[in-house]
């Protein structure tokens, strides 16, 4: 049983389940809403058709085995279970969907491009999207872009700036921020990033340029007590 609040009504309405292992079906009030099988990343579903203001009831089932837990057949114990958080939110109409970023270096390794494609729910009216960067002393980059007239990717040149390597992991700070009408700010999505340029030449991988060996674990998270619920 949940409460949804009169502040949500309006609104895109999502339910989020951080893990269900090995899959997932989800009901909001009696009414069946979707399935999803990938028992380690993250389920969302769009509820907002599906909730009612006030009392709410969410059941969801979950299967100890599907047709792809063969797929998961590594050294890793056997649990099923919902084992990371899940919450739901909402957000207005007008919204980021999706967006990636990429950072290309020239052949120097030296400047670089930040391309950002961002992805809308809708482009409407007069709302904007405001782009900031910043490093770790101030902001180095700000610009706001109509939606209606927004570009498909936005191309924002850095001279210099501080590369990325799992030596020195320079990391700056992208922020998107959707602003209505009357310029208030709807959201802001923040995302780190580094500038580095990763590739393949003469068998060799290569990251700025640079050969670079990768050695790791095969790392599953565990716990006497809590199981994969860490």
């Amino acid at each position: 049983k949940i409460t949804i609040s009169k502040d949500f009504l309006g609104k895109t309405i999502i339910i989020h389940i951080g893990t269900a292992k090995s899959n997932l079906s989800l009901w909001v009030n009696g009414k069946f809403v979707g399935y999803s099988e990938d028992s380690k990343l993250a389920a969302e579903f769009e509820i907002t058709k599906f909730v009612r203001e006030g009392e709410n009831t969410i059941a969801f089932q979950i299967m100890r085995w599907c047709d792809g837990s063969y797929l998961e057949g590594q050294d890793m114990w056997r649990i099923s279970g919902v084992t990371r958080d899940c919450y739901i939110y909402s957000r207005n109409t007008v919204r980021l969907e999706d967006y990636s970023i990429k950072t290309n270096l020239d052949n120097e390794y030296k400047n670089a491009t930040l391309n950002i494609i961002p992805n809308f729910s809708e482009k409407r009216g007069n709302f904007s999207l405001a782009v900031e960067v910043l490093d770790n002393n101030n902001s180095i980059f700000k610009n706001s872009y109509k939606l209606s007239a927004i570009p498909d990717s936005i191309q924002i040149p850095f001279e210099n700036p501080k590369k990325w390597s799992a030596e020195t992991p320079n990391l700056y700070q992208l922020l998107l921020s959707i602003l209505d009408e009357n310029g208030n700010i709807l959201e802001i999505i923040p995302q780190k990033f580094g500038f580095r340029k990763v590739e393949i030449a003469n068998g060799s991988l290569l990251v700025n340029g640079k050969a670079i060996l990768i050695k790791g674990v095969n790392r599953h998270e565990i716990h006497p007590l809590t199981a994969q619920t860490i």
